[in-house]
């Protein structure tokens, strides 16, 4: 029954599938036929037709369009061609025109000079202008106030830059008096200032601005302040033109006026000295008072001289720069107040120094160092008992000497004295006007060697050795110990003005001397107090031993390998003509735009958060860099010179005064100045081993106790400092130290500075974790890296920072108005690195797998090696640096240095460059003071060199 109905069942389903198959076969027949009907109807036809003319219109259109724009974009590209070069031969055209106006209104100017009656020509003088006398030019008389210091730089040039403007006194030698000895004071006045012994001053005569040289005057109106920022000048050229004028102006001189003892002439750039002539004659002060009567006014050189006779108060060797024809005047001929005179015909920079030093010309005889080392300031003030009977006998005392010195040593002869008019009239003019003038108290510099300095670059004065001086001196050194109002209280108001020769003393009030004791303090210049709590630098005593006992540097974090070769390409190449002249201009200040986005994806994979670990963006915290998430290459990155340089900028822009940050113990050395400049405190957590019983000793035994940790917190911290891998440890904190700092800076609300420039140079099995990528540390965490440790190209000094957005801002405002930008083409190179890199990265041919391979095996024949020897080596597991434990070798302690305020490892160090021909770097530099004694026993050591390097220093070591 079954296989009946089934039977019929396949019977009905075979008979409606033909059924099927034949309605199928007539629909495809009656379509055949219905298509080869219309295939010839007219209809069909020329609709076919119709299409293909459209196809054909739009093709051509196309053809058409596609002609026009390779045709216009031609014609453009000659017509903009021909456009330049039609302004290019208009501009020639235009400069041409300038260049002949120019030339036609030169030549018409020469015309109308020449021929016209009411000018004169070009290289005539113009007329002449009423010039005053010498004795109008000069403030002869009681024309000073009462209490008036005289004007340093003018007694000793005879010159000064403000000149009448000046608010010291200028002391004019008088007309009348042709001897040293004449002073321009009233009864009634009280100068203060120090006049001169007589074997030290002259007088001269002075001639400005007499020396004319397109040199000096391009100088002055190119306005700089570089002596040697105008055009160059042929020394020899301008040498050869001085002795022209030389030859001539002294053969005029001395035909008219006799024999000249000294003539100078200042190559200054001042105003005040610039080409002024200095002139002393033999025959003495009266031929210069006849040589400036008689040239006043007239003209030399198409120029109307002003002449006038000065003293120089300290004689030549004081007015004349000493240092200037050593090649060590630190103010150059622009801002120097001394005289830079030219060397005569046949005269070298010897025979000039040791004139100055010599009795010759009038010169000063010499004197210890120390007179010299306040040019130009005023004296120290000091204060001295009132003892006016010893004065007053001191006073005739010198008086008597000088009238006798004078008598027997002036230079000056009877017969000039007596034959001279000015000397006549003198007499009546000394008898009324300078009857009662009361003489400043001196001393004779020769007994200084006696004296004791009150204060740097000032002399206490030698004075009588009677009762009341001894005194004196007991009274100075029971007030040298007391606070200086205290003692300006106990003196009676008696001041005393030291200079390098004289003393004067005289009577001042309370206010007044305490006035210009601050006067004098003020005048040192102080640098910032923060600087000066700066200490120096161990790189630099490093580099001064390294250079003077060349031992085989092992100490210092460089490289002296070539870096790899695409590096040294990206940079040679924007050397080339070719590429664009915007890539050696300046730059976006956050960073160059290629680089910052080839960082951002270099980083953005690093930063995210595990998945596996720490789940899907949504259960992430809010303060997390997710796992989709991407880095803003324009907000969140910026690049700074070198990682120093985010250091500084990042604890600047974030550290306010008196915040704490936190520092581990060992760091690198710039940690703490720089938490310090910015007005923070550093406080510090050590590191400390923690050994098992024959455990291998590696770096990353020194742990962090999260305990202590918190303990260092308080309500000011804000900012905890990071270094992984660490220098000098060489340690790379592993996932849960990482997870652990974290939970302590999410708990105190901290910012994380994580200094991570060693980043590529961990060695396996271990990895490089960054805190930035652990939930809730993205928004508080700025990720420092550095171009000279990727690529080992340290001199590049290229650094960035990544971080939130917030923070970079605050960066960027600091670095604004700091550095501003970057180089731009070191940013380009480590740019075009950086993306030949990028592809290869976490493969055999990346060159930061390279460089592990490379290194890894140097670090561990250097543990080998330093451990036959006797020391102790740390196996690091990350960066170029180990450290080494020498407690165990034994060297000589008769051969360390005897300073206890050294730690043995730096005695050690110094020892070992001395004696070994090693260096290295002792530990304790890079602890805190209060932990200094945990590195005491280590030093450092550098094993990323040249094997040959390395082989020198093994070699050296065997020898122990």
């Amino acid at each position: 029954m079954i296989r009946h109905r089934a039977r019929r069942a396949f019977l009905k389903k075979l008979k409606r599938k033909r059924k099927r198959q034949k309605l199928a076969k007539e629909n495809i027949e009656r379509e055949i036929e219905e298509l080869s009907r219309l295939q010839f109807s007219p209809s069909y036809q020329a609709q076919q037709a119709k299409e293909l003319e459209l196809a054909a219109l739009e093709a051509k259109e196309r053809y058409n369009l596609n002609y026009n724009v390779t045709f216009y974009s031609e014609r453009n590209e000659e017509l903009w061609q021909e456009r330049e070069r039609e302004a290019q031969r208009q501009w020639e055209e235009n400069n041409r025109q300038k260049i002949l106006l120019k030339q036609r209104e030169e030549e018409a100017q020469d015309v109308h000079e020449q021929q016209s009656p009411d000018l004169p020509p070009w290289h005539l003088p113009p007329p002449p202008v009423p010039i005053p006398t010498v004795i109008e030019q000069v403030p002869y008389g009681p024309t000073v106030s009462t209490v008036m210091e005289k004007c340093s730089f003018f007694r000793k040039t005879g010159a000064c830059r403000y000149g009448f403007l000046c608010s010291r006194l200028h002391q004019y030698p008088s007309p009348y008096d042709d001897t040293i000895e004449s002073f321009n004071i009233a009864d009634d006045q009280d100068v203060g200032g120090l006049d001169e012994p007589i074997d030290n001053s002259c007088l001269v005569l002075q001639i400005p601005k007499m020396f004319t040289h397109y040199h000096l005057d391009l100088t002055k109106h190119t306005g700089s302040e570089d002596q040697d920022s105008g055009l160059e000048v042929d020394e020899s050229q301008l040498l050869s033109d001085y002795h022209e004028f030389y030859h001539d102006v002294r053969m005029e001189l001395e035909s008219r006026w006799g024999k000249i003892s000294v003539i100078r002439t200042c190559r200054n750039l001042a105003d005040h000295l610039r080409g002024a002539v200095y002139v002393e004659f033999s025959r003495g002060p009266s031929a210069a008072w006849d040589a400036a009567e008689a040239c006043n006014g007239r003209w030399f050189a198409g120029r109307q001289l002003t002449c006038t006779v000065v003293r120089l108060g300290g004689g030549w060797r004081e007015a004349i720069c000493g240092l200037y024809h050593r090649g060590k005047c630190p103010k150059g001929d622009l801002h120097c107040n001394f005289l830079h005179v030219f060397l005569n015909p046949g005269e070298t920079s010897n025979d000039l120094q040791k004139t100055l030093w010599r009795h010759v010309g009038r010169l000063i005889s010499p004197v210890d160092n120390n007179s010299h080392s306040d040019r130009g300031r005023s004296s120290t003030v000091k204060s001295l008992s009132n003892d006016s009977s010893s004065l007053t006998h001191r006073h005739h005392h010198h008086h008597d000497r000088r009238k006798t010195r004078r008598q027997s040593s002036s230079s000056i002869s009877s017969h000039s004295r007596s034959s001279s008019p000015i000397g006549h009239h003198h007499s009546s003019r000394s008898k009324n006007n300078y009857k009662n003038c009361r003489l400043s108290e001196y001393h004779s510099h020769r007994k200084s060697k006696r004296n004791k300095h009150y204060s740097s670059g000032s002399r206490r004065s030698s004075l009588s050795r009677s009762p009341s001086t001894s005194s004196v001196h007991k009274k100075h050194k029971k007030h040298m110990k007391e606070k200086s109002h205290k003692r300006m209280k106990r003196v009676n108001h008696f001041l005393v003005l030291f200079s390098a020769q004289t003393v004067l003393i005289r009577h001042v009030s309370k206010e007044n001397c305490t006035d210009m004791l601050n006067e004098t303090r003020s005048a040192m210049i102080l640098p910032a107090a923060r600087i000066l709590k700066q200490k120096p630098s161990i790189w630099v005593e490093i580099n001064h031993a390294v250079a003077k006992y060349k031992p085989v540097n092992l100490g210092q974090g460089f490289p002296d390998i070539l870096p790899k070769q695409h590096v040294l390409e990206s940079l040679t190449m924007l050397g080339k003509p070719d590429v664009s002249p915007f890539l050696h201009q300046y730059t976006r200040s956050m960073g160059h735009p290629r680089l910052v986005n080839v960082l951002s994806k270099l980083y953005t994979s690093f930063l995210r958060c595990d998945r596996k670990l720490y789940g899907e963006s949504g259960s992430l915290q809010v303060d997390s860099f997710g796992p989709d998430r991407e880095i803003d290459p324009l907000n969140e990155v910026i690049i700074t010179v070198g990682a120093y340089g985010s250091l500084f900028t990042a604890i600047s822009a974030l550290v306010n005064p008196d915040d704490e940050v936190i520092i581990m113990d060992p760091s690198f050395d710039c940690y703490a100045p720089m938490t310090v400049m910015a007005g923070g405190v550093p406080i510090y957590v050590p590191l400390r081993p923690q050994l098992d019983d024959g455990e291998e000793l590696i770096s990353d035994c020194w742990k962090l106790d999260i305990k202590e940790l918190e303990s260092k917190i308080t309500s000011k911290t804000k900012v905890l400092l990071l270094n992984t891998p660490h220098n000098p440890l060489g340690k790379v904190f592993n996932r849960e130290e990482l997870e652990s700092i974290a939970d302590v800076c999410i708990r105190h609300n901290l910012v994380c500075i994580s200094d991570e420039v060693y980043e590529w140079l961990v060695f396996p099995p271990n990895h490089h974790i960054k805190i930035a990528s652990l939930p809730g540390m993205w928004s508080r965490t700025l990720t420092i890296g550095s171009a000279g440790k990727t690529f080992s190209v340290t001199g590049w000094k290229l650094g960035w920072t990544i971080g939130p957005a917030n923070l970079i801002q605050a960066m960027q405002l600091h670095q604004q108005n700091t550095v501003y930008t970057c180089p731009t083409p070191l940013q380009e190179a480590v740019a075009r690195s950086l993306e030949i890199e990028l592809p290869l990265l976490n493969t055999h041919e990346s060159y930061f797998n390279e460089m592990c391979a490379l290194i890894e095996p140097k670090g561990r024949n250097m543990v080998k090696k330093l451990n036959e020897i006797g020391m102790i080596a740390v196996r690091p597991t990350g960066g170029y640096f180990l450290v080494a434990d020498i407690s165990k070798l034994h060297v000589p302690s008769n051969e360390l240095d005897k300073n206890d305020s050294l730690s043995y490892d730096v005695k050690f160090n110094n020892w070992m460059m001395q004696n070994k021909g090693v260096s290295a770097i002792p530990m304790s530099v890079f602890y805190s003071t209060s932990n200094q004694h945990l590195g005491s026993k280590y030093l450092r050591f550098c094993f990323f060199k040249e094997d040959s390097t390395l082989n020198s220093a093994y070699e050296i070591l065997k020898k122990w």
